[in-house]
């Protein structure tokens, strides 16, 4: 945001105060301040200023981290279930199929013998 001011002053910003807030006048860092008993106030000197307000919340940065380690722990198992299947079905040989006309030749040809 652009304020100007005709002399020193704190510029109130109708957002809740909480110390995760960090703010820049002009590009240098200040302290957010508490002001109005909720809200957060900017100090400025005379002149006009550009203000820049950011937010820094810990738990986003700690929820991706844990999101990050669930989603890897998934992956794997899911590699070592599939590879699991695999290999079970790599040891257990596939049934011999047999088609119709190879049971009548076994048929007739069990009958010839006889």
């Amino acid at each position: 945001m652009t304020v100007t001011s005709e002399a020193p002053a704190i510029v109130l910003v109708r957002n809740t105060y909480d110390r995760n807030w960090h703010a820049t006048v002009d590009g240098r860092p200040v302290k957010v301040l508490p002001a109005d008993y909720l809200d957060q106030g900017i100090a400025v000197t005379a002149g006009s200023h550009t203000i820049m307000l950011t937010y820094d919340d810990p738990s986003v940065e700690a929820g991706i981290v844990g999101s990050a380690i669930a989603l890897t722990c998934l992956l794997g198992a899911a590699a070592l279930l599939a590879g699991r299947e695999r290999r079970r079905r790599q040891a257990t040989p596939a049934p011999y199929n047999v088609t119709s006309s190879q049971a009548y030749e076994a048929q007739e040809g069990g009958k010839a013998s006889r």
